[in-house]
């Protein structure tokens, strides 16, 4: 694991492309987000369905900025990515704003009645902030829309797998002690055999040119899309 040595492992809804809500003609969802909780399933919506959407920031650098959702504190407030849990992160401080240069790997869900979890993409060399971040963009309507976020990365080490490659069983996240909890940020450290296997993995799909979906769909025009940043 010499190659990514920082590897953090998030959970989201499901989604075809990651790139906004989709309806056709008739009003009827072409893209939309599940198995995500009790929002997503009465809104089919949710931070996450930009993750694998690439945006031209300030530098026209194309970027990708994920989100996913922390849970809870007791006292009713997010919490935060405590970055330096991430696996490889051990030398960052609490007061340390980011992690840089992390391998994201996004996961969830693939069926409503399992929960059975598996790889939907990663991003390379990103950036993952303790603190949730925020963009602006403005829609086909003129009105500026406002996101969350939480890790960024350009978009060149991005890759979101095809909806065929997800279910296969290689790409599996397990569950339970010492593997992904109830949270859906899990810091990879209790599980390092299962790390090592999932970026030789990545490895392996990228160096025999596995399909990545980050600029398939044909309804996501890049050029048109560029984000403030605060």
């Amino acid at each position: 694991m010499q190659k990514y040595p920082k590897v953090v492992i998030l959970r989201t809804g499901n989604m075809k492309f990651y790139k906004g809500i989709k309806l056709d003609v008739e009003k009827q969802f072409r893209d939309e987000l599940r198995f995500g909780g009790g929002f997503v399933a009465q809104h089919h919506d949710g931070g996450e369905t930009y993750n694998f959407a690439p945006w031209y920031g300030s530098e026209e650098e194309r970027l990708c900025l994920g989100f996913v959702e922390t849970t809870m504190s007791s006292g009713g407030k997010r919490r935060r990515i405590l970055v330096e849990n991430i696996l490889g992160c051990e030398q960052l401080r609490p007061s340390d704003p980011t992690a840089e240069d992390v391998l994201v790997v996004w996961c969830a869900r693939i069926e409503e009645a399992t929960e059975s979890v598996r790889v939907m993409g990663w991003y390379h060399h990103a950036t993952v902030f303790r603190e949730y971040q925020k963009y602006s963009v403005m829609d086909e309507n003129g009105e500026v829309r406002t996101f969350e976020y939480n890790v960024s990365a350009p978009a060149s080490g991005c890759v979101l797998l095809p909806v065929k490659e997800r279910f296969a069983y290689r790409w599996r996240v397990p569950r339970g002690k010492h593997n992904m909890g109830h949270s859906n940020v899990w810091y990879a450290r209790e599980n390092p055999a299962f790390v090592e296997q999932l970026v030789h993995q990545i490895e392996e799909y990228e160096k025999y040119g596995g399909e990545n979906w980050l600029d398939v769909d044909a309804d996501w025009d890049v050029a048109k899309n560029t984000i403030s940043i605060e």
